[in-house]
């Protein structure tokens, strides 16, 4: 099977996903992987930004790195903060 291309199946309906990860170089793999699946990808470093952003771009997935430092002194705490907040957020439901 090598040399043979991957084979991608497209996504149904093109579905958002928002990834949050502080390391860019993450971000960039994320959304490469991504978007070779048709997926509509948006990328941000952190908890606030996906805040921001949830309202105008109603994400279907997050994909979030639960040990993302930020908002809390505890970096393992950070990640988990981000995820209750994104889930509490309206435009998230």
């Amino acid at each position: 099977m090598v040399g043979e291309p991957l084979f991608i199946r497209p996504a149904d309906h093109g579905a958002r996903i928002l990834v949050v990860d502080a390391d860019p170089l993450a971000r960039r793999s994320l959304r490469a992987m991504l978007e070779r699946g048709y997926y509509q990808v948006e990328t941000v470093e952190g908890g606030a930004e996906a805040l921001a952003i949830l309202p105008s771009f109603k994400p279907d997935l997050v994909v979030l790195d639960i040990q993302m430092p930020g908002w809390m002194a505890k970096r393992s705490a950070a990640g988990s903060a981000s995820c209750r907040r994104v889930y509490r957020c309206p435009s998230s439901s």
